[in-house]
């Protein structure tokens, strides 16, 4: 299960459009008022770089969920930049909670507090949703 890389890629490409337009704003002026298109232009190149910074781990595996029949594996913290250092496995027979983050991402639960989280808008959302409700019901 995967994030949903064709989003993330659109939002990458928005970022990269606010960042060149923003760096052109520098440099040739907005409205023919290069002096009043500094700020402009340094916030909205911030913003899309802000954009990009955002959404690159997602356009890794990174985010990515992958399991089996003995167990899952994924990120257990939501901070981008730490995602790829942060990874756990964990048994499907250990699962004991599931639920939702505020910022609206799922997560899986450990009786030992181990937890994996994913993303409402991961591609084969309905496969991993099809086997977490078996394995929870613990029909295997």
């Amino acid at each position: 299960m995967s994030a949903h890389r064709i989003a993330a890629g659109f939002v990458f490409f928005v970022g990269s459009i606010l960042s060149f337009g923003g760096a052109w704003s520098l440099f040739y002026g907005a409205n023919g008022h290069p002096p009043n298109s500094l700020i402009e232009g340094v916030l909205i190149s911030l913003m899309g770089m802000a954009f990009i910074g955002f959404m690159m781990p997602s356009m890794t595996p990174w985010h990515d969920v992958v399991w089996d029949e003995i167990s899952l594996e994924g990120p257990n913290r939501l901070f981008g930049p730490t995602l790829r250092l942060s990874r756990i496995k964990i048994s499907w027979d250990d699962i004991v909670e599931t639920g939702q983050t505020f910022t609206k991402y799922y997560y899986v639960r450990t009786a030992s507090g181990d937890v994996i989280y994913y993303s409402p808008y991961s591609s084969g959302l309905k496969q991993f949703d099809e086997r977490l409700s078996r394995c929870l019901s613990r029909e295997w």
